[in-house]
């Protein structure tokens, strides 16, 4: 599917875990900083027993670490091969991607900085810090009532501040990103949200890098 268009206005959004990020950050990190494991907690979340929102506080209460510590650890992960390369393509156009996550806040914005992509908006839950332990904020949260931090809310809110009447573009990789299906003209899905929308009859593009995206969405795009 190609939706190719050298002049088209586009506002484009991603997830990070997973998506710009290689793999899912997130759960790597909250995973081996927790006291007990989360495997318990990701079961009750798949099963749709707990809400993504109620999961990440029970795994942010299994933390005890520093800051310092877990961004050490941050430190192993790589960003999307192509995801630098197109963000600046896509500025050069006038626009930047927005980053929407239902992770925290502290270990995406350090990946952002560390590869000069500190200016990007990023819309995502709030991780708050006190001596070796963790707690997690919501600013927000007035979307569906299961997300931390919901996308479809979200891209209400900015395409209402931006007043925007092109295309909505959403490019995700798992279930977080589910809500984010209805508020996009043109959706990019990989791993579990292509899954999910190969079950639901869902139109989408499938992807592995950037790149492709790039190529999908843009006529002079190289």
């Amino acid at each position: 599917m190609s939706h190719s268009d050298s002049s088209e206005d586009y506002l484009i959004f991603s997830d990070f875990d997973g998506t710009i990020a290689e793999v899912d950050v997130g759960y790597r990190v909250l995973s081996s900083f927790s006291i007990t494991g989360n495997d318990d907690l990701e079961e009750l979340w798949n099963t749709h027993k707990i809400g993504a929102r109620e999961c990440l506080k029970l795994e942010v209460e299994r933390i005890k670490s520093t800051r310092e510590k877990m961004l050490a650890y941050v430190d192993r992960f790589a960003l999307d091969s192509e995801f630098v390369r197109f963000n600046q393509f896509v500025a050069d156009k006038g626009r930047n991607v927005i980053v929407l996550s239902d992770g925290l806040d502290f270990y995406i914005q350090h990946l952002l900085n560390k590869h000069g992509l500190e200016r990007l908006e990023l819309h995502t839950n709030r991780a708050v810090f006190k001596a070796d332990s963790l707690e997690v904020e919501f600013p927000y949260n007035d979307g569906c009532g299961n997300c931390g931090a919901c996308k479809a809310e979200r891209i209400r809110t900015i395409k209402s501040r931006e007043s925007f009447h092109g295309k909505v573009v959403f490019v995700g990789d798992g279930y977080s990103d589910i809500c984010a299906i209805p508020e996009a003209d043109i959706l990019f899905a990989k791993s579990d949200l292509q899954k999910y929308c190969l079950s639901e009859n869902i139109p989408h593009t499938a992807f592995e890098t950037f790149a492709d995206i790039g190529a999908a969405l843009f006529s002079d795009w190289k």
